[in-house]
């Protein structure tokens, strides 16, 4: 699906959205601005021999925001829900899960800005992350995120400007790898900043908070 202008999508029961199968994609090109509200978006991609899928949303110098949405992804070898590119996005009280059978991003993106407001936002996979950011700037607030994995962390960023206040980080981590003994919930490269970094509560990463 190829959204290239401006559309909004409104649901009106627990029924209303999308419900997609392998290897589709939602693609938001340039120029494109699109708002999702209450809709159930669900990508099941169980072909057996894929080792690394397209992603649920592919986002290029467009502007998308999820508003009481329920998301749920899920890979039979590696996949992202969101991968974004110059771009602006933003999530609102939304529920989010992905999970693969090897690696896992909930959301990858370059060159963008990522507002995240509340909600609950799940990886599963022996990897997984998360939000993955390189530039850009990055807010993360009142939020519940959840990994489940070997080794996993709920942020990876570089380069990045990034505001995280008040949100919940839960891991449940079977790795055993001296890596997995060390893992904290974010990871930030000298080349990024925190304006805000306030309020967090962590439990089940080994390394502590950060």
């Amino acid at each position: 699906i190829v959204l290239s202008s401006k559309y909004e999508f409104h649901g009106i029961d627990n029924a209303s959205g999308l419900k997609m199968l392998n290897n589709s994609s939602i693609m938001f090109t340039s120029g494109a601005q699109v708002a999702f509200t209450n809709c159930v978006l669900e990508l099941n991609n169980d072909l057996v021999n894929a080792e690394v899928s397209p992603s649920f949303f592919n986002i290029n110098n467009a502007n998308a925001s999820f508003i009481g949405c329920e998301i749920v992804a899920n890979f039979t070898g590696s996949g992202s829900v969101f991968v974004s590119d110059s771009s602006t996005v933003s999530f609102e009280n939304c529920g989010i899960t992905i999970c693969a059978d090897r690696y896992s991003s909930l959301f990858s993106g370059v060159r963008t800005n990522l507002t995240v407001s509340g909600g609950r936002y799940t990886t599963i996979a022996p990897t997984a992350v998360i939000f993955s950011l390189s530039s850009g700037i990055f807010s993360l607030t009142d939020s519940y995120c959840k990994v489940y994995s070997n080794l996993g962390r709920v942020a990876e960023l570089s380069g990045v400007s990034a505001s995280i206040t008040g949100n919940n980080f839960f891991a449940e981590l079977k790795g055993d790898s001296s890596a997995a003994s060390r893992v904290t919930p974010v990871w930030f490269d000298g080349r990024s900043k925190f304006i805000q970094n306030t309020n967090n509560t962590v439990s089940g990463f080994p390394g502590g908070t950060y």
